[in-house]
């Protein structure tokens, strides 16, 4: 037998084992969510096509079950989850022979191809084996003993395909090892390349957006927009485009990835798409730089149809100018920076909340508040939820405009 025919039998019967273990079997998931937004993303999961055949809410996820299929949905169309990692080993790890021996157990050549470059991030909390580095560095010379033994085939073209990242968590000398299928933060839309001075998460941006009860239709001012995100997300609900539209994961590079699986769920997705008769979301800034920055982004969006995009002052608008009918206006404004003096900010509030009492009445108000003190300022009713926002808690304040 030549060698050519001994690759081939080998990919062959690789393969096979794949299609049997990874794509033909219910796979555990771990769906990273920022704490707070639990029930929003386990709505988003169970609203998938192909949802998960169960689910369980802890503090900062989900865990569910479901095929590789359930794992490419919920990166494309979850508005609220950071990441979606997939379980590949849990194990008892006193010491690192007994950590190598383990890692080495498990069968990496369903899971990774050679010579991608794999990214090892270790917590580790009472556990014998402490030392962060010591960790990735005994893992990530087990798995490449692995693949090498299981006759991987070097030279495997990776330039296209995102590197790989491996999660490793010590606790209480027990190893658990999750394969990130997201890639880059699922924050990032493939839309901006940079954030404005009082920047937002899109995930938190898109959970204030459905607490708020904004849908499809809503007309939307966001008159501080900053670098856009409120005005984006919004717009991505509005057309009904899933939030990962526009950028690659992390499983596009495993073996197991089927690109005809994936371009049928894109087909799908695509199907839904909506087009707007003219712009229902308002979105303007103070700041040209900001403006600029926001609208050279637009044309390649496929959003430019959704917003319309202004130079104003928020101080200097009104609601019926905007539109005949309320609608919801988003404020997060840049407290820190830009006003500087911590008392400054409960000014600012006031004189927010007394525009909108005046020019924005009927309207629905969102605002991010740094500060859960500020919430005693309101002199209407309002919901408040407190997330954790780049390791630092922020209030989501939602409720109507007196008419």
């Amino acid at each position: 037998m030549t060698m050519t025919n001994i690759i081939e039998t080998t990919d062959k019967a690789l393969a096979r084992r794949i299609k049997q273990h990874v794509v033909g079997r219910p796979q555990s998931f771990f769906a990273v969510v920022p704490p707070g937004l639990e029930p929003l993303c386990r709505d988003e999961l169970a609203g998938l096509e192909d949802p998960p055949d169960e689910m369980t809410v802890t503090t900062g996820g989900i865990e569910f079950t479901g095929r590789l299929t359930t794992c490419y949905q919920a990166n494309l169309i979850c508005r609220t989850a950071s990441r979606i990692l997939m379980r590949i080993g849990h194990f008892k790890a006193r010491h690192f022979d007994m950590l190598a021996e383990r890692t080495r157990a498990i069968a990496w050549e369903l899971y990774l191809k050679f010579g991608i470059p794999l990214d090892i991030r270790v917590t580790a909390r009472q556990s014998k084996l402490y030392h962060s580095q010591a960790i990735a560095d005994r893992i990530q010379n087990a798995v490449a003993e692995r693949l090498g033994a299981a006759g991987q085939i070097t030279g495997q073209d990776a330039s296209n395909k995102p590197d790989q990242r491996l999660w490793v968590r010590l606790e209480n000398d027990r190893a658990s090892l999750s394969l990130d299928s997201s890639g880059t933060h699922l924050h990032k839309r493939g839309i901006k390349t940079g954030g404005g001075p009082a920047p937002l998460r899109e995930t938190l941006a898109a959970a204030a957006l459905t607490l708020s009860g904004f849908q499809p239709g809503t007309v939307l001012c966001d008159p501080m927009c900053g670098s856009g995100t409120f005005a984006l997300e919004a717009a991505l609900m509005a057309k009904q485009i899933p939030p990962g539209w526009q950028r690659t994961f992390a499983f596009e590079g495993w073996p197991a990835f089927r690109p005809p699986h994936w371009q049928y769920l894109r087909r799908q997705a695509a199907a839904r798409f909506r087009t707007l008769a003219g712009p229902q979301i308002f979105a303007s800034d103070r700041s040209r730089k900001a403006v600029d920055g926001l609208a050279a982004l637009l044309p390649e969006s496929g959003l430019a149809d959704a917003i319309d995009l202004q130079q104003r002052d928020f101080f200097d608008l009104t609601g019926p100018a905007l539109s005949p009918t309320p609608g919801l206006i988003t404020l997060n404004p840049p407290y820190g920076r830009r006003l500087g003096k911590p008392e400054a900010t409960g000014r600012l509030i006031g004189e927010i909340l007394h525009k909108l009492q005046e020019d924005f009445r009927g309207w629905q108000a969102l605002l991010v508040l740094p500060e859960k003190r500020l919430l005693r300022q309101f002199p209407f009713k309002i919901k408040s939820q407190p997330v954790m926002h780049g390791g630092q808690p922020v209030w989501l304040a939602t409720g109507k405009v007196p008419s």
